[in-house]
């Protein structure tokens, strides 16, 4: 799980500025419930914030 963090940040280098909210947050739905919990919300934050 040590890597999962990285790929993460790397991968969001490439989401597109004009990304709305409504699409990032149904995108992260998708993940099992139990991921959603523990992680999305602060990817969420981590990519809309790096968005704006």
């Amino acid at each position: 799980m040590s890597g999962y963090m990285p790929s993460i940040a790397k991968a969001s280098e490439g989401v597109p500025l004009a990304l709305p909210d409504e699409v990032i947050e149904q995108t992260f739905r998708q993940m099992p419930d139990t991921a959603y919990y523990l992680r999305a919300q602060r990817i969420i934050s981590k990519l809309k914030s790096r968005r704006d």
